[in-house]
């Protein structure tokens, strides 16, 4: 009888975006898959994938209410127990905390995947006293804790909040290489490039950073483009999409909205910049800049420092620095084609070392395969 496998995390869109390979991964080998999310403009595509899809109704992301916290535990519990699910996979903060609460007395067994702290840890307090006792009493019964990177490894074991035999590492959610193929052709025109940032839209990210940038570069070099794209968020921080347009109305970055091709959109741009301080695990869109062969610049900050190899792939910034933003920029416009052009394939190499999905998604195949026969 085949191992019930959930796939949890806190948007349907993160599923389908982040987890679609996995789940395709998961059900090729025989396991009965359910993706767990709340309702979104995702869920279609979601119901579409081939595995059963269900719809979280107590998930509020930036929520801080006990009692809905409380619900979601219940829920969580009761799908675990109805559905008879052998492992969850849960990935964002409340589907690892919340979710590895659920599964206490019950058969369900947790492999939680930690991409990223979020802002979770920047608050002060008696706010970051209950969430880190939160998680340490959430994960002293998981059965597995992955890390994306090894900064976000070592604060939980220097806080004690999960037992270091519990802990593995994994180069974030990895990227399709195949999907995201090398970018066939490069401007030989320096001065004409064109810089692109993507993320959602909140001011950690480094949004106004990449504004004032661009609006320094542009003075400069006036033929260079700057384009913006993104989605609002539910976190507190998150920008509004009318007042990100009207930035775009007097400021050379320009806001594009959402892009639902992003391989291809990533063709069409020669230098990928993400200037965010977010403490993320490995950002997704840094992985899909280097499967495509493109140069980089993104901050000297946990998660985004290990996609680039200062001076060889991209350039390194300190974070929430605009000027020295706009010096990479400037750097890279200074170069000429044949130096960008190495360091995209540089890129690309790196792409292929470090971060093809189809091994972090072996990573986690083997990790269920063990846990499996451990308790056979």
């Amino acid at each position: 009888m085949s191992k019930t496998i959930a796939v949890i995390s806190n948007t349907t869109w993160s599923i389908i975006n982040f987890r679609k390979g996995l789940i395709l991964g998961l059900m090729d080998k025989g396991y009965n898959v359910i993706a767990i999310g709340p309702e979104d403009t995702f869920s279609d595509q979601a119901e579409k994938l081939g595995c059963k899809y269900i719809k979280l109704k107590n998930l509020d992301q930036s929520g801080t209410n006990p009692m809905s916290d409380l619900s979601l535990v219940s829920e969580f519990r009761s799908i675990f127990k109805k559905e008879e699910v052998d492992y969850a996979l849960t990935y964002t903060i409340k589907p690892n905390v919340y979710g590895s609460l659920a599964t206490k007395g019950i058969k369900t067994k947790t492999i939680a995947t930690v991409n990223g702290l979020g802002y979770t840890f920047y608050k002060t307090g008696l706010i970051k006293a209950v969430i880190k006792s939160l998680y340490r009493f959430a994960f002293n019964g998981a059965h597995r804790v992955i890390f994306q990177n090894g900064d976000d490894r070592q604060f939980f074991l220097d806080e004690n909040l999960v037992d270091k035999d519990k802990t593995m590492t994994v180069n974030g959610s990895g990227v399709d290489l195949s999907k995201f193929n090398q970018k066939p052709t490069f401007n030989s025109e320096s001065e004409k490039l064109i810089f692109m940032m993507s993320a959602r839209l909140i001011k950690e990210k480094g949004v106004y950073q990449y504004y004032e940038a661009a609006d320094i570069v542009k003075k400069k070099y006036p033929n260079t483009s700057f384009l913006l794209y993104g989605i609002t968020s539910e976190n507190p921080n998150s920008l509004k999409e009318d007042d990100v347009y009207k930035m775009s109305e007097t400021r050379a970055a320009k806001f594009q909205g959402v892009t639902f091709n992003m391989s291809k959109t990533l063709e069409e741009i020669d230098v990928l910049v993400l200037p965010s301080w977010y403490r993320e695990g490995i950002p997704r869109i840094l992985l899909e800049g280097l499967s495509k062969g493109l140069p980089l610049i993104t901050c000297n900050t946990v998660g985004c420092k290990e996609t680039v190899e200062e001076g060889k792939n991209g350039f390194l910034i300190p974070p929430q620095n605009a000027e020295a933003l706009a010096d990479a920029m400037i750097k890279m416009i200074k170069m000429s084609p044949e130096q960008r052009k190495k360091m995209g394939e540089k890129s690309r190499q790196k792409a292929e070392v470090d971060f093809s999905e189809k091994s972090i998604i072996n990573i986690y195949l083997k990790e269920l395969q063990t846990a499996s026969e451990s308790q056979a």
